[in-house]
């Protein structure tokens, strides 16, 4: 049962940072005159890159933004208001749907390249300073 609230609530964020991610233009939610950067951010577990995925900053004010992984594992989301921000990593969403009697339950995809400790701000150890213009940040998820 804790393994369906676990996935649930992964779901939830991942749908979540969709939203905000298309509420500011699938990039940062600087407002304008407030300074800001871009961020230029690769991700790896163990040297490889991580290929899929969605890589989100998000600050205790509620600025940050998001953008999915490039084959390379990179990411880059412009306009982020400079300051103090916990990165995460979630994997994508590969489809979901209500327990139905009767019906086969789907199988999420496993992704070990992404452990369950990045994909949420409450336990990922991940942080990055944002200053103003170009910030290249590095992350390797085999710690």
């Amino acid at each position: 049962m804790l393994l369906r609230f676990n996935t649930f609530k992964t779901t939830a964020h991942m749908l979540l940072g969709l939203l905000v991610m298309a509420s500011a233009g699938c990039g940062g939610g600087g407002p304008p005159g407030k300074p800001s950067g871009s961020a230029t951010v690769t991700v790896t577990f163990g040297g490889q890159p991580v290929t899929e995925g969605l890589v989100s900053l998000q600050n205790k004010t509620g600025d940050g933004g998001g953008a999915p992984l490039d084959s390379k594992g990179m990411a880059t989301i412009a306009n982020v208001v400079k300051g103090d921000y916990v990165v995460t990593v979630t994997p994508p969403v590969v489809g979901f749907a209500a327990p139905d009697p009767g019906k086969p339950k789907l199988t999420p995809k496993e992704y070990p390249n992404i452990p369950p400790k990045f994909r949420s701000t409450d336990s990922s150890p991940l942080k990055a300073e944002i200053k103003v213009g170009t910030n290249e940040l590095k992350f390797d998820l085999q710690q």
